[in-house]
């Protein structure tokens, strides 16, 4: 054990800390380490520190791994305290730099982790790059400990088992040649995670499978329909639209959870819609119809802006689920021009008017440490969108 030679309370330390180079920066945490003096707190600030000051390349992210396995031969108390969230930084450094043979190494730290809010956002990144197949078996090991685990939630651990259930029935679509929503073998490996709701998979996984979408008309989605009847025909048209971009190489998981905010921003959408509808006596023809209409399947600047807000509040966010549904809105909105259910020109205009959202996101995204993987997906996706006002 060796004496520092600085006070790791001063202000002056950490003022120099943060404006040391990388190298010195690491430097500054072996010193610590080996003293002696390493506890949780001190691991934890230092290397949040050092991740947001290395450069964002493989060498910078090979120095921060370093600095994790030593603590973690170290100092195994205050390693294996803030675990957690080490173990998230080297998954999102994997999947930046593209070493997806070490993700699965990186996750078996879960397989033992208990704490909900953290592993889901792990679990909703692994999720949205495809990993499903890794995640999974990590997230039906740890699913004992977390249904033992006091002071959970019910809801959050019947959340956690749905996830699960979700995970393996996109796994099943991918490795089955004629996936039934009855299979008794599927039904069984999913039992110990939890019940489907009644019909749910009768409904969904002909068209999560489907080679090409139904006949859609707009009449299926007018606002003269009932609120239910409107909600069925919106989501099992998005469940195919799930099915048109899985088989364009998008990941389910990250086209459902896009599927599902656009279907949220929708049904909230159709309420006012509905009541201008009744309101208007000019609805029954004309350009006030075709609004109307759109009105119920294409989401509006003001409407997904606020449903969007809600996934990234200062804590317990699902940034991925933004990502995903800026990502493939263009696709989507496509999707239904493929259809016949909106015209061009209303899907130009749709993204001329949405196409500022991406960007302003983009520092709720850094907030959260998404990976730059992710968010370059999001913008990518808009490059040939042009510019234009938003608004309602």
């Amino acid at each position: 054990m060796t004496t520092l030679r600085f006070d790791l309370s001063s202000d002056e330390f950490w003022d120099e800390f943060a404006n040391a180079t990388p190298e010195e920066q690491a430097q500054f945490f072996l010193e610590v380490l080996n003293s002696g003096g390493m506890n949780s707190d001190l691991a934890f600030d230092l290397l949040d520190v050092i991740e947001h000051s290395i450069s964002p390349d493989p060498e910078g992210h090979a120095r921060y791994a370093e600095l994790v396995r030593q603590l973690r031969e170290k100092a195994p108390e205050a390693y294996q305290s803030e675990a957690l969230y080490f173990h998230h930084t080297l998954l999102t450094f994997a999947i930046e730099d593209g070493r997806w043979e070490d993700i699965p190494g990186v996750l078996e730290h879960y397989r033992q982790e208990t704490a909900l809010d953290t592993y889901i956002l792990v679990v909703d990144e692994a999720a949205y790059h495809g990993l499903e197949r890794v995640i999974a078996p990590v997230m039906q090991e740890a699913f004992p400990l977390i249904k033992k685990r006091e002071g959970l939630a019910e809801w959050g651990i019947a959340e956690f088992g749905g996830y699960i259930m979700r995970l393996m029935l996109w796994i099943y679509l991918d490795t089955t040649a004629s996936p039934s929503p009855d299979d008794p073998d599927f039904l069984a490996s999913t039992a110990p995670y939890g019940q489907w709701a009644e019909g749910w998979l009768e409904k969904f996984v002909p068209r999560f499978a489907a080679g090409s979408p139904s006949a859609w008309k707009p009449d299926d989605f007018a606002p003269t329909l009932d609120k239910e009847t409107y909600q069925e025909n919106l989501l099992l048209m998005l469940a195919e639209c799930v099915a048109a971009c899985h088989r364009e190489g998008i990941p389910y998981e990250r086209a459902y959870i896009a599927t599902i905010e656009i279907a949220k921003a929708l049904l909230e959408q159709a309420k006012s819609v509905r009541r201008r509808a009744k309101r208007s006596t000019k609805a029954k023809k004309g350009k006030k119809k075709a609004e109307l209409f759109s009105a119920m399947l294409i989401p509006t600047y003001g409407t997904l802006n606020r449903t969007l807000v809600d996934l990234v509040p200062f804590i317990g966010g699902r940034p991925y689920h933004l990502v995903a549904a800026l990502e493939l809105l263009p696709r989507y909105l496509r999707y239904l021009l493929r259809l016949g259910l909106v015209s061009e020109t209303e899907v130009k205009h749709a993204l001329r008017k949405l196409r500022s959202l991406p960007p302003n996101v983009v520092g709720s995204l850094e907030y959260y440490d998404v990976d730059r993987r992710a968010v370059d997906n999001m913008l990518t996706a808009w490059e040939d969108v042009p510019a234009g006002k938003a608004g309602r």
